[in-house]
């Protein structure tokens, strides 16, 4: 699962995470996804999450001011973490949001091995080139994991870009990402959504797959009772690895 919870902190639009926790911890208790990638995670989210939920974080708030707000979730009792990292963008606004978290998973329960990286890249406009070359360093970290530890990896995350710009043109961030990886949403067997967001519109949020795991199911949670919870709604799939 992958989702961006509108931080609440100044400079961000959302409302106190204490007032939104119970919401995001039965959407993670209802649909029990193993890991999930998390954005805009303030010291608030951290904390409420920590208690609604029995999942661990990695790369969770270090201090009272300072953290990353990009993460990961897991189940520790569906998965071992064999190890983690945290990539910091060389082009970025803000270090603490723009970058990539990752983990090296193993799965209880048949032993396979897979990696999860969660990101939340910049904005595009004309003049901005961050987003372009924040792709181009995550295809670098993407192969530099591949081949340390030779196994699937999923990137998922808030790219704030889809395959078309506002003005139909081809998204290059896209365009970097597909050269390396593919999009979930094409090669699920299965697609779903809620009334409030379905796949033809603008989507910022993506999963990616290297070409190992098998997409089964993708769904995005855009029901109406999740519409207050954040300016995002939670995207999942289901894959075989």
């Amino acid at each position: 699962m992958s989702y961006n919870l509108l931080a609440d902190t100044p400079g961000f639009d959302g409302a106190p995470a204490y007032s939104r926790a119970d919401g995001v911890c039965a959407i993670l208790k209802t649909f029990k996804p193993d890991v999930i990638a998390l954005q805009e995670t303030s010291r608030n989210w951290f904390y409420a999450l920590n208690k609604g939920t029995s999942y661990k974080f990695i790369s969770p708030v270090k201090t009272k001011l300072l953290g990353t707000m990009t993460t990961l979730l897991y189940n520790p009792e569906a998965l071992v973490l064999n190890h983690w990292g945290e990539y910091t963008f060389t082009k970025n606004h803000n270090g603490r949001l723009r970058c990539a978290v990752w983990g090296f998973f193993t799965e209880r329960s048949t032993a396979k091995k897979f990696i999860v990286i969660s990101t939340h890249l910049s904005l595009s406009d004309k003049k901005n080139q961050f987003p372009e070359q924040q792709a181009m360093e995550l295809i670098t970290l993407i192969n530099t994991l591949t081949n340390k530890y030779k196994c699937p990896l999923i990137l998922t995350g808030d790219f704030n870009s889809d395959k078309r710009t506002s003005t139909n043109q081809k998204s290059t961030v896209y365009e970097i990402l597909s050269t390396r990886l593919t999009d979930s949403v094409a090669t699920s067997t299965e697609k779903s959504c809620g009334k409030c967001k379905d796949f033809s519109g603008y989507r910022v949020d993506h999963i990616f797959l290297s070409t190992e795991p098998k997409a089964l199911r993708f769904v995005i949670l855009s029901q109406p009772e999740f519409a207050t919870l954040s300016d995002h709604y939670p995207i999942f799939m289901d894959l075989v690895l």
